[in-house]
């Protein structure tokens, strides 16, 4: 095992019991000498054995017991996945919200803007360069979980990615972004965003 082949997106599903000179901890083990955030599930028939594995510092994001129904240990092996990718992309420069059906990880480069949903009490749709998710909450909350570096945070009904703005128009009154699509915000607004733009307070 060499350190340079070890990735953090790496994901190793390791049975514990191997019926050779190394033991499915042992290998573990040497996963975490070079790699800290690489991903380990293991498979194992005896339960206690998670002790030995939290001794060695191994840290696995989960355990598989083999004496179940092979049915339930493939839906636990696909809902750990699932868990394990959702929550690598969740990681950094990007947010995650929940709509009626479904949790979207919305990369922040991928957001135009977000706003209240007109006529809905505690919904937000994001306008991204994908396309538009509504989704539950609050446009006061997601000015604390967005980054100032991305987004202009201090007006009232909106977040605005000014890195994504192409042009705007006191005139017309509207922000135009990258990708064409528009927004009419008015005039106070549109000062807003020419202060930031150009680096002063607002």
């Amino acid at each position: 095992m060499e350190e340079s082949s070890f990735k953090s997106t790496d994901i190793y599903i390791i049975d514990i019991d191997l019926n050779i000179k190394l033991t499915g901890i042992d290998i573990g083990s040497k996963i975490r000498k070079y790699s800290i955030s690489s991903k380990i599930i293991y498979l194992t028939s005896l339960e206690d054995k998670a002790i030995e594995i939290i001794n060695e510092k191994i840290r696995p994001e989960g355990y598989l017991i083999k004496d179940i129904d092979a049915s339930a240990i493939r839906l636990k092996l696909i809902n750990l996945i699932e868990d394990i990718v959702f929550n690598m992309y969740n990681a950094e420069n990007s947010i995650v919200v929940n709509s009626k059906t479904n949790k979207n990880i919305i990369a922040y480069d991928e957001i135009l803007y977000i706003a209240v949903l007109p006529g809905e009490r505690n919904k937000l749709i994001a306008y991204t360069i994908l396309g538009e998710i509504i989704f539950n909450g609050k446009i006061s909350d997601m000015k604390k979980k967005l980054p100032s570096d991305f987004f202009i945070l201090n007006l009232k009904s909106y977040v605005i990615n000014y890195k994504k703005i192409d042009s705007f128009s006191y005139k017309n009154e509207s922000v135009i972004f990258e990708n064409g699509s528009e927004i009419y915000v008015g005039k106070k607004i549109i000062r807003k965003i020419d202060l930031h733009k150009k680096g002063l307070s607002i």
